[in-house]
């Protein structure tokens, strides 16, 4: 999981036009070739970064838990 600005360009552009489930690739940047899966698209929030960043990673464990015991 990433927000604007922290990925080089080519990455953010192919990941940002996905929609949710979408496999994109392969597409190169200058850090070698890419496949993105498209797991959800995550709002912004106006609570503090810090607390917004912590309910993603929440968000995200809850998820594998759950995909994990279902296995």
């Amino acid at each position: 999981m990433f927000g604007r600005g922290e990925m080089v360009p080519q990455f953010e552009k192919e990941a940002y036009k996905a929609k949710v489930g979408a496999i994109v690739g392969p597409f190169r940047t200058e850090f070698g070739w890419h496949v993105l899966r498209v797991d959800d698209h995550v709002p912004l929030s106006q609570e503090a970064p810090d607390r917004a960043l912590e309910q993603i990673r929440e968000r995200l464990y809850a998820n594998e838990i759950e995909v994990q015991f279902n296995n």
